[in-house]
């Protein structure tokens, strides 16, 4: 086994998942990195996506992301996002749901709130997207 990154995913509520893995996958917004241990440190900015732990060449879990921040240095990965979702725990009918929310919400949405809006709906089309096509299985 290659030497384990130790990671945590932490949005303001929780830390959604911490541990360590050979390689994980983050969706920046410049494109995907990989980070693994002893890799040059790198602050990046997220989009919305999925993040991939991996271990022994496998996926071990797919977590999705709306935006923030990531902190690579040689022995650890911070991640620090607005919210998380462990794809495993949603259903296809959870995803259809939010979707419909948000397009109610973005069609309803006023000039105060068309930008929050726009960003809810930004990111409930990225978690269907994310859902119904898995990549690095």
């Amino acid at each position: 086994m290659t030497e384990a990154l130790k990671f945590e995913i932490i949005s303001p509520a929780k830390v959604a998942l911490s541990g360590e893995a050979e390689l994980v996958i983050v969706p920046g917004e410049e494109g995907d990195l990989g980070a693994v241990k002893g890799r040059m440190p790198i602050t990046l900015m997220l989009r919305a996506g999925v993040i991939y732990i991996m271990n022994n060449d496998k996926v071990s879990s797919r977590i999705f992301v709306d935006d923030g921040y990531a902190q690579v240095e040689a022995e650890r990965l911070c991640i620090l996002c607005e919210n998380s979702l462990n794809l495993e725990d949603i259903s296809s009918d959870d995803i259809q749901q939010r979707l419909e929310e948000a397009e109610k919400y973005y069609n309803e949405a006023g000039d105060d709130n068309k930008e929050s809006a726009e960003k809810a709906l930004k990111v409930a089309k990225a978690l269907s997207y994310c859902y119904h096509h898995p990549s690095y299985n």
